[in-house]
């Protein structure tokens, strides 16, 4: 089953509504999914929480620096962009360095 299909499968049975409000695209998943991919095809695992923290906060700073911009400035496809590769790279930090911790 593709990552696609899985997150609508998932979604269609009710297992977000726990994490996320029904109004919630799948498509949104999606694009997290598939910035995790890219990264993980591009980068090496995370090592330790040191690098997760300074990867998230690297996009955490991107994501800053559209909402310093003024109102007008502010380009939503830019911010919803930053956005998901926070939500990939705290996902990355889960799978690459916390579900690894005490093993």
């Amino acid at each position: 089953m593709s990552g696609e299909l899985k997150l609508d499968a998932m979604w269609a049975a009710g297992m977000w509504s726990y994490v996320m409000p029904q109004h919630a695209p799948a498509a949104v998943l999606r694009e997290v999914d598939e910035e995790l991919g890219r990264a993980i095809a591009k980068h090496p695992p995370m090592v330790n929480l040191h690098e997760a923290h300074s990867v998230i906060w690297e996009e955490l700073v991107e994501y800053f620096e559209c909402v310093r911009q003024q109102n007008e400035a502010r380009d939503p496809a830019q911010i919803r962009h930053e956005l998901v590769q926070v939500a990939a790279m705290a996902i990355r930090a889960i799978v690459d360095v916390v579900e690894k911790m005490g093993k």
